[in-house]
């Protein structure tokens, strides 16, 4: 629909283009384009034109430029008049205005506030076109109405750029009458007091913006103007700006006119500061925010805080995104123990970018942010002010308009009931916001469509990779056949490593061997002998060791396998005796961590020593076991440096691959 809408408006373009402001209950100003011999008329809307008031161009106006303003006069409040210009008896109407209600008067009213219009040369802006559905009765425009970074005082460069908006919203600005202040990137390169294009941007302003009356010898751009009974005050925090020092951006003399204006608070109902830099966020010097100007923003909190003032709000430019906060992180006063009816944390809405990309700057904000940092955002925000004898409330309101949707993403309400004393909106905020309010990157339905893409490009190259391995007979039987076959020599090589080095000699004792105190100590040979104690007796499937000692062995590790289903029995000394221990009864699971120890004396040593051995099952097909052992076997992977030499034997299950390797003395044969 907006596109209808824009479409509409570029058909019906008259040559010559125009906006309203400073608009009073008594008067108004155009500026607009215009030759020499023409004259400006106004009348109410619906009048006769033998009722119309001719205006004739003042001095002020460049007719060299073809550009300028002039003002129109005692009028009637709250009144819509058409207006035009005049030559040679032949009228063209160029827009219409509607004069504020009368001076002093409490009475309910809207208007819309945005910055950053950086492709408002496009008639398919769909902000404009929002704002201008909802009809405010002004808009307050925060800066950057064009972003021409001009650092020339040739007026003609300001105009063009100028022009070009109007030209493509003109269908808004020709039905809204705007307060307007400067922003860097329609101001002097972005610069500050000493920036090379200050006297053009200043001349600009002055010549071709319908703004509200500046002081012959102010400085400044600042001003101020009143709705009924509501107060806007807007600041200019570049032409007095001192961005290398970041000592002040208001400078004095504005200071002391920001103060006089904050301290005539209780003459109104409401005061509105316009503020073109964001207030709220942690000190950072590489900013030309409020937070690079950190003393100079505490010494106006400190001024906030003695007014007691209680209507205060700030409507706020540069951030690029919607946001807003009750006070609660607006508060940077310094004062210590201040009482409770002295504070100074006033709500904060930000106006947003009307066309532009997003930026995470300054915050955190109560009511959060709304924007997107790589995406074009078409933002605006709405307030709607209700005023009458026993209330003051606003509620804002921040819109996202896209091309086919225009909706609420961000709201505020406050209101101060004037029958109850101390009633107020502005609190005592915590330390003021020394944070960040992100926004994402784009919008939720850009992120789902990214997600599928990455889904379908990932299954693509899959498809694509496994029929190329078709093709070049990566997918044969053979090669998947060689494949598992490594795999499993590496499996079985990590299960092998497990007990390479801490097994000694395995086999099955003969019936003639006997385990006794008189075992020859020379060889350290052990094996199983009958005995009705309940040792370990012949032909019972017992696995021992074999092996020598050194003199300096103090302890050995030894593995003992034994079939699943078969008959075990482990030997475990108990002060030189035996006991034999059934493990048929066990189950698996414990047996698979059961210790089993051999007394020293086995091998030629004293009774006193003791070796603790883990005791492990053969693996069954497809399963892995690691083998573990407890008390004073550390490793199974030690080998005491007194022991000489040993053999390990271990037969190969049918079909598995076994490996002899050796280390210092030791040798392990693993042969199938």
């Amino acid at each position: 629909m907006y596109r209808l809408l824009a479409l509409l408006a570029a058909s019906s373009v008259v040559s010559a283009v125009s906006w309203t402001g400073a608009v009073t209950d008594q008067s108004f100003t155009v500026c607009f384009e215009a030759q020499n011999g023409t004259r400006l008329w106004a009348e109410k809307t619906g009048s006769s034109t033998s009722s119309a008031q001719l205006v004739d161009l003042p001095s002020s106006f460049n007719t060299q430029l073809g550009f300028g303003c002039a003002n129109v006069t005692g009028l009637a409040p709250a009144t819509s008049y058409s207006y035009g210009t005049e030559k040679s008896g032949t009228r063209s109407t160029l827009g219409s205005v509607t004069t504020f209600p009368t001076l002093g008067t409490a009475t309910n009213f809207k208007f819309t506030f945005g910055n950053a219009a950086r492709w408002s040369d496009s008639q398919s802006n769909p902000a404009w076109n929002a704002m201008a559905l909802k009809k405010p009765d002004f808009m307050v425009i925060l800066g950057d109405l064009f972003y021409g970074d001009l650092s020339t005082t040739d007026l003609s460069q300001w105009k063009t750029q100028l022009t070009t908006v109007l030209s493509n919203q003109q269908s808004f600005f020709k039905a809204f009458p705007v307060a307007y202040m400067l922003n860097d990137r329609d101001y002097a390169d972005a610069g500050d007091k000493a920036a090379a294009g200050r006297s053009g941007a200043i001349e600009y302003y002055k010549t071709l913006t319908p703004h509200y009356s500046i002081g012959a010898d102010q400085a400044g751009l600042y001003h101020a103007f009143t709705y009924g009974k509501v107060r806007f005050i807007l600041t200019d925090l570049h032409s007095e700006s001192d961005f290398s020092s970041r000592t002040t951006t208001l400078g004095s003399a504005q200071k002391q006119w920001l103060f006089q204006e904050l301290s005539q608070w209780k003459n109104y109902s409401m005061v509105v500061w316009g503020s073109t830099k964001a207030w709220i966020g942690r000190p950072d010097y590489s900013t030309d925010d409020w937070f690079a100007y950190e003393s100079e923003r505490t010494e106006i909190s400190n001024y906030i805080s003695s007014l007691g003032i209680t209507n205060l709000v700030m409507i706020a430019g540069s951030a690029r995104f919607l946001a807003a906060d009750d006070g609660s992180n607006s508060d940077y006063t310094s004062l210590a123990a201040l009482p409770e009816n002295r504070k100074a944390g006033f709500p904060v809405m930000h106006g947003a970018p009307l066309s532009d990309y997003g930026l995470n700057r300054g915050g955190p904000f109560s009511e959060g942010c709304f924007g997107y940092s790589l995406w074009v955002n078409f933002q605006y925000s709405m307030m709607e002010v209700t005023d009458n004898a026993t209330h003051t409330c606003f509620a804002y309101s921040g819109y996202n308009a896209q091309d086919s949707a225009d909706y609420k993403t961000l709201s505020l309400s406050r209101c101060i009931n004037h029958n109850v004393a101390d009633s107020s909106w502005v609190r005592r905020g915590t330390t003021g916001g020394t944070g960040t309010c992100l926004i994402p990157v784009w919008p939720n339905w850009l992120s789902a469509v990214v997600g599928i893409m990455t889904v379908v490009a990932v299954f693509a190259l899959s498809v694509g990779f496994f029929f190329l391995g078709i093709r070049l007979g990566w997918w044969t039987r053979s090669n998947f056949l060689e494949f598992f076959q490594r795999r499993r020599t590496r499996l079985h090589t990590r299960r092998s490593r497990s007990t390479e080095l801490s097994a000694i000699a395995l086999k099955e004792a003969d019936a003639a061997a006997a385990v006794s105190a008189g075992a020859d100590s020379a060889s350290g040979s052990a094996s199983p002998r009958e005995s009705s104690a309940g040792q370990p007796g012949v032909g019972e499937g017992w696995w021992m060791m074999a092996g020598t000692r050194g003199a300096a062995e103090s302890a050995m590790e030894v593995t003992l396998a034994f079939t699943t289903g078969s008959r075990r029995k482990s030997a475990t000394p108990d002060t030189g005796n035996y006991q034999a221990v059934d493990l048929e009864s066990v189950s698996a699971d414990t047996v698979s961590r059961r210790l089993s120890a051999v007394g020293r004396d086995s091998i030629g040593a004293t009774p006193s020593g003791v070796i603790t051995l883990p005791v492990v099952e053969d693996l069954q097909a497809g399963e892995r076991r690691r083998t573990t052992s407890r008390n004073t076997v550390a490793t199974t992977r030690s080998w005491d440096r007194g022991i000489d030499s040993g053999v390990v034997e271990v037969a190969a299950v049918p079909g598995e691959r076994r490996r002899t390797s050796s280390r210092g003395s030791m040798v392990s044969r693993r042969s199938g």
